[in-house]
């Protein structure tokens, strides 16, 4: 599979081809499963699989978080990455360095078939830290900030979906509010989704 990485989603110039997409999530869901992960499905495709039980028709990426809180959770996810590079799949790595350390923020991968087919999946790593989950977003006054959220949303239940089973928030309507609002009615713009305020993580 021909993959690359890139720090901003194509928002608005490419979306998911299904085909391609069910091919490429099962492949990496298989390899979470089998190294028992702790992940969930999130933000779009979490708004998918709650609203129209298939991927948003104008979304761009395939969203799943990975939770980590402790070495051994690092350590698993860095063995899962590279399983899935021996896979084929060969996911670009995004790091942060913070008080000389170099953090993991997330991880992606592009795939464009032979036909012009498109698909995204990307890897986000959500550290627990007290009552939430922050994603890395950046440094800033040599503090760390990331995008929260709360940690007892993240319940999680696994569910039946595209021939596997699969993690979710166990009240997934409770984490699609938070993240959109009103999330039940459709929209077509691909703007970022993520309005609320990064907050500094104090680790």
């Amino acid at each position: 599979m021909e993959s690359k990485f890139i720090n901003k989603p194509l928002r608005g110039q490419n979306f998911l081809d299904i085909e391609l997409s069910n091919r490429v999530f099962k492949d990496v869901i298989d390899v979470l499963n089998e190294n028992d992960v702790h992940y969930f499905l999130d933000y779009g495709t979490l708004l998918g699989f709650v609203r129209e039980g298939e991927f948003v028709k104008r979304d761009f990426d395939i969203d799943i978080t990975i939770l980590s809180n402790s070495f051994s959770d690092l350590k698993k996810i860095y063995n899962t990455l590279k399983q899935l590079d021996k896979k084929g799949l060969r996911f670009g790595r995004a790091f942060l360095k913070h008080n000389g350390i170099d953090i993991l923020r997330k991880a992606n991968i592009i795939v464009n078939d032979k036909n012009g087919n498109f698909t995204k999946l990307e890897l986000s790593i959500g550290y627990i830290v007290k009552d939430k989950i922050y994603k890395v977003t950046g440094v800033e006054g040599g503090e760390l900030f990331g995008a929260p959220t709360p940690a007892d949303m993240i319940d999680l239940i696994t569910v039946w979906w595209k021939d596997r089973y699969v993690k979710i928030p166990k009240n997934p309507e409770v984490a699609l509010e938070y993240h959109y609002g009103d999330w039940k009615t459709p929209r077509d713009d691909v703007s970022s989704t993520y309005k609320k305020p990064f907050e500094k993580i104090n680790i």
